[in-house]
């Protein structure tokens, strides 16, 4: 007679084994999930920011302020757009897609959904027509997390123009 062995594991060894991999999957969700909302933070301070850099220069009679500001790598510019006017420069292919995009808003991210689902916001305060007179929409890469600006406003102006540094 052949003597075959037999792995006999306990119902309670299988609960432990369950147990293990229900628990290392809901700490990776969780990781996962904290990440994405530290983008989500970070994407909020940088509009927050870039709008208190902005009306620091706007309550002056002239000013100006280089700002560095820290954005999700995965975003790779963060374009000015005048939707009043039409597209010129090195970037109008993506201006239909913009426009496509959003109606109100003054800065968009590129490229699409790389903001966590969030298009772009409304920055007050700016001429957005200077910024995108010789290009719109006009945008500022994003280099390795961080974007930097010009911000500034010469006597007798009464809205802040904004460049790339």
């Amino acid at each position: 007679m052949e003597k075959r062995g037999q792995m006999q594991i306990s119902f309670g060894m299988i609960f432990s084994i369950i147990l293990v991999i229900m628990f290392i999957s809901f700490v990776i969700y969780i990781i996962i999930y904290f990440l994405d909302f530290s983008d989500r933070v970070k994407i909020e301070q940088f509009e927050e920011k870039l709008q208190e850099d902005v009306d620091k220069i706007w309550r002056g009679y002239q000013g100006s302020k280089v700002v560095n500001l820290g954005l999700p790598k995965e975003i790779s510019k963060v374009c000015f757009i005048d939707n009043s006017a039409s597209a010129i420069g090195r970037n109008n292919e993506m201006y239909n897609d913009f426009i496509m995009r959003n109606t109100i808003e003054t800065i968009m991210y590129f490229p699409e959904g790389s903001a966590d689902g969030k298009e772009g916001f409304k920055l007050d305060h700016i001429n957005v027509s200077k910024i995108t007179e010789k290009e719109n929409p006009y945008c500022v890469e994003n280099r390795k997390g961080t974007v930097s600006f010009k911000i500034q406003m010469n006597y007798g102006e009464n809205l802040v123009r904004i460049t790339g540094e």
